[in-house]
């Protein structure tokens, strides 16, 4: 017979272990952390706040998506950035479609695709018809310009670098066509890859990625594994070869639907008159 101080150390460790996965499958997974960054930029001409959403892999209309889209309202962004994978499941377009829907009104919105539209076979021609009923502008190596007032921004999509064909295309405008340029690429292990003259173009003032999910579960804050396509990023501010980088954390989960250690995350940035240092 086992005596009763192992019994007891065992269920510690039962109860310890139980609590861990209660806390990754149905807490940290809906703890969202919206994080705040003020970005000093010379050519802005008037204040502008844009709200990254990434790594959405919306799979129903949950509690999740309720409180991102209540956290958007709250935020009241100028634009806001969809960095890749909306869904990964052809079926899940129904699900984007109840998101976009609820989505507060008034901001300047736009989407790439990330790797996840790809390996799970969505229908393209259908999510790009989808993004254009709820006035969201996909990218896909385009760039666009958009205009608040005396304020013009370019937005520049690039396809995904792990499951797309990525192409610069920012050559096709004028160094002053827009004083203020943003990059979005689902990605980060693009930016490593960059040499010669895939570096010979203009600088973007700030270039917004995913994918990584900061890790998802981690120990301690040890990064344990990122998703083929990640290079050497797991989350944050980054000074890439072409731009300073900004990793999202993401929002939904991929594989197992559980976080540890590594919060879903809402990403903005307030683009200001004075220069800031990253």
């Amino acid at each position: 017979m086992m005596p009763i101080k192992d019994w007891k150390g065992m269920l510690l460790v039962v109860i310890l272990f139980s609590s861990v996965i209660v806390y990754a499958m149905a807490v940290e997974p809906y703890w969202i952390k919206t994080t705040m960054h003020k970005i000093g930029h010379a050519s802005v001409v008037s204040p502008l706040r844009v709200v990254q959403l990434s790594d959405l892999h919306l799979q129903t209309f949950d509690k999740l998506s309720a409180k991102i889209v209540e956290e958007v309202e709250r935020l009241k962004p100028d634009l806001v950035v969809i960095t890749g994978d909306a869904i990964d499941n052809h079926g899940a377009l129904p699900v984007l479609d109840q998101f976009l829907a609820a989505l507060p009104k008034g901001a300047h919105t736009f989407a790439i695709h990330g790797n996840w539209e790809y390996w799970a076979a969505v229908d393209m021609q259908a999510l790009r018809a989808l993004y254009i009923k709820h006035n969201v502008k996909l990218l896909v190596n385009e760039a666009y310009e958009v205009r608040m007032g005396a304020q013009a921004v370019i937005i520049e999509g690039l396809d995904d670098f792990t499951a797309g064909k990525p192409k610069s295309v920012v050559k096709e405008y004028g160094a002053n066509k827009a004083p203020l340029h943003l990059l979005l690429q689902h990605s980060p292990g693009w930016f490593e890859q960059l040499k010669g003259d895939a570096l010979e173009r203009e600088r973007p003032a700030l270039c917004l990625a995913g994918h990584t999910h900061a890790g998802q579960v981690t120990l301690f804050g040890l990064v344990l594994w990122t998703p083929r396509g990640s290079g050497s990023y797991t989350g944050g501010f980054y000074q890439s070869k072409l731009c300073p980088l900004y990793v999202s954390a993401g929002l939904g989960t991929s594989l197992l639907p559980v976080r540890f250690g590594a919060r879903p995350e809402i990403a903005v940035f307030d683009f200001l008159l004075k220069r800031q240092t990253f």
